[in-house]
């Protein structure tokens, strides 16, 4: 749904990923890996082990004065041939369900792909919270 800055290929996006997952600890419950560090959580959707989608949450403070608790999508990955089938909109769901906050609370962080805008428009139809990259 988003992409960072500087991440322009699959393999850097790759790459990225898997340092990332190193750097937490993890567990396990219904087929979604719930990883945490510090305020951070990841959320990881794997297929044969191998991490196929994830989405960073963080709390963010900017936004406090909107609710008491506010959440971000900080970065949401889906692998590129993994795509269009419902992945990233789980583990956005399944966020939303463990930090007790419905999906159109959550802010998300921009830039966004097309595909991305798109599949945001479909889980947040009426009101988007948007936070951008300092």
């Amino acid at each position: 749904m988003t992409s960072f800055a500087g991440l322009e290929s699959d393999a850097a996006t790759d790459d990225y990923v898997a340092s990332v997952l190193a750097s937490f600890e993890s567990t396990t419950a219904n087929g979604i890996e719930l990883c945490t560090s510090g305020g951070n959580h990841l959320f990881v959707a794997r297929q044969r082990k191998e991490a196929v989608g994830l989405v960073v949450m963080s709390r963010h403070q900017e936004l406090v004065s909107r609710a008491a608790n506010c959440w971000a999508a900080d970065f949401v990955w889906t692998r590129r041939e993994k795509r269009y089938q419902g992945i990233a909109a789980s583990l956005i769901r399944t966020a939303a369900a463990h930090l007790g906050v419905a999906v159109q609370e959550i802010a998300f962080r921009g830039p966004f792909t097309p595909s991305g805008a798109g599949s945001l428009r479909r889980l947040c139809p009426t009101t988007v919270y948007i936070t951008v990259a300092e």
